[in-house]
C-alpha cells in the first residue's frame, strides 16, 4: 500500500512539472509571437520609409532635370543677349555724333 501511494505520489510531482514545463513553453511561444509582431510592424515602417524615400529621390531627380534644363536655357538666353548687344554696338558705332 505504501509503494503505492509513493508511485502515486511521484506521478503527480511529475504531471505537476510536465504541467509546469508545458506552462514554460507557452509563455516561450507568447514571447517569440510578441517579437514577430513587432518585427512584422518594424519592417512595416521601414518599408514605408524607404517608399518615401524613393519617392522624395525621385522628385529631387525631377527638379535637377529641370533645374538643368533652365540653366541650359539662360545660357542660350544669355548667349543670344550678347550677340544682340554685340550688333547693337556695332550699329551704334556707324553713327557720327
Amino acid at each position: 500500500m505504501n509503494e503505492g501511494t509513493t508511485e502515486v505520489e511521484t506521478g503527480v510531482e511529475l504531471a505537476n512539472k510536465a504541467g509546469q514545463a508545458l506552462r514554460q513553453v507557452v509563455e516561450g511561444s507568447q514571447k517569440v509571437t510578441n517579437m514577430i509582431m513587432q518585427i512584422a510592424a518594424a519592417t512595416e515602417q521601414q518599408s514605408a520609409a524607404s517608399s518615401e524615400i524613393s519617392g522624395n529621390v525621385e522628385k529631387i531627380s525631377n527638379l535637377s532635370q529641370e533645374n538643368n534644363a533652365a540653366a541650359s536655357q539662360t545660357s542660350q538666353s544669355a548667349d543670344d543677349l550678347l550677340n544682340l548687344a554685340t550688333g547693337l554696338q556695332e550699329m551704334v558705332s556707324r553713327f557720327k555724333v
